[in-house]
């Protein structure tokens, strides 16, 4: 759905793209992530042909991107802080937003009402946007780039003015929209939602991919295998020492009383770390395996590269 290799682009000095490449499935959704000033929202008003790039080559759906990519619905574009005409009512945007369709009125009244429900916006259809909190501006934007029934869905930060309720409304929403065939690429700083709904995930770290992963490849391809571990008495400074000497030891950490084993990613890490504990004759009340998450790998390839 989407192609792009080798884009550059730049604003003045500032080079923000650097030879980017990417390729985002058909009907998949594709989770974008990196420090501020990486670079997202600039690929995406490319992606979205709402920007030029100086070089390089750029596939929406088979076809360059161009101005004409949104007009066609091939592309709805949310970003992260969405303009209104606050005077109108929620109801009436969407509407002005379906004019440019050219559908039926009764037609464009029921996309309307439905898309409404769909972001939860139905008590609200006729208050005026102007009286919108922000999460509730999010989600009419949502509906407004879902009114042309768009392919592919750019989404830059759209839980971002969401509470913990709204969040886990927009992250439904986003799944349901992708059972229904649309693609999706979104940025979101909340690494907690890209990791719920994101089959994979691109790290865009100085202007360029630099990592992208399968998310169900993280923990046995990129992290450590990590085990938190509680005895009955804790180990003597000496086996502490032993321990952190051992080849396959990554590091090791004390959280409240728990010890935190980082092994490195050999198949039998696991076994020496048992046997070694047993060596040392220190009973153990649990040993569990760590699991991960998106944010410590985030912090690791990042933190590595730099």
């Amino acid at each position: 759905m989407i192609y792009a290799k080798g884009l550059n682009k730049s604003y003045g000095p500032h080079h923000v793209l650097k030879d980017l490449s990417i390729h985002v499935e058909k009907g998949e959704i594709y989770g974008f992530i990196g420090k501020n000033g990486a670079g997202k929202s600039t690929a995406m008003n490319l992606f979205a042909g709402l920007a030029e790039f100086e070089s390089g080559e750029c596939l929406i759906a088979g076809k360059a991107t161009s101005m004409n990519s949104r007009k066609s619905g091939t592309v709805g574009y949310l970003p992260e802080n969405p303009g209104f005409y606050q005077y109108m009512t929620g109801l009436e945007y969407l509407l002005f937003i379906d004019s440019m369709f050219k559908r039926k009125n009764s037609a464009a009244k029921r996309n309307a009402a439905e898309l409404l429900e769909t972001v939860k916006l139905s008590d609200d259809a006729y208050r005026r946007i102007g009286g919108y909190s922000r999460g509730m501006r999010q989600r009419l934007g949502l509906a407004s780039v879902l009114v042309g029934d768009p392919e592919l869905l750019l989404l830059d930060e759209p839980s971002s003015a969401l509470d913990p309720e709204g969040r886990n409304d927009m992250v439904n929403i986003i799944k349901d929209l992708n059972r229904q065939g649309k693609t999706v690429l979104i940025s979101s700083h909340i690494l907690d939602d890209i990791e719920k709904i994101c089959d994979r995930i691109g790290i865009l770290h100085c202007g360029h991919i630099h990592l992208e992963t399968n998310l169900t490849d993280l923990d046995d391809k990129y992290l450590p295998s990590s085990y938190q571990a509680v005895f009955e008495k804790n180990p003597s400074p000496e086996n502490i020492a032993a321990l952190k000497r051992k080849p396959w030891m990554e590091n090791m950490q004390t959280v409240n009383g728990r010890f935190i084993f980082h092994l490195k990613q050999t198949d039998e890490s696991k076994v020496l770390l048992l046997k070694t504990l047993g060596e040392m004759n220190l009973a153990v009340q649990s040993l569990l395996r760590k699991k991960s998450t998106l944010e410590d790998f985030f912090l690791e390839a990042v933190n590595s590269n730099e």
